[in-house]
């Protein structure tokens, strides 16, 4: 059964996600922003946070979606150091103590690797 917004948006709060608009505007997030928030959050919690290596190649990334990325919004870049999971070999990023499934960022199109 499909989520109300309502229903989305407590479950964000829940979360403690902060949920912007996709394309970067001010107002009201959209029930596909709160989707793809939820959708990120999960796809990242799934892999848990043990077996995180913390070597890797450090890269640039820009924030395109509608997510809050590392405290960085939709426009702005962040750097991290891209590694992989020990237990699943997913690629992960690193930003200080924090990190999150690579893959899925980028396949939902919150984040972009930014050029050298």
């Amino acid at each position: 059964m499909a989520q109300s917004k309502e229903e989305l948006v407590q479950r964000a709060a829940e979360l403690g996600l902060s949920v912007t608009r996709h394309d970067g505007e001010s107002g009201e997030p959209t029930v596909n922003d709160y989707k793809a928030a939820l959708s990120a959050h999960e796809a990242a919690s799934a892999a848990g946070a043990e077996g995180v290596k913390p070597a890797g190649e450090s890269k640039t990334f820009k924030v395109v979606g509608g997510l809050q990325i590392f405290g960085k919004r939709s426009g702005q870049t962040f750097e991290g150091l891209v590694s992989e999971h020990e237990v699943t070999g997913e690629p992960i990023v690193l930003v200080g103590d924090s990190w999150a499934l690579l893959g899925p960022l980028m396949e939902q199109g919150q984040v972009e690797e930014v050029g050298e």
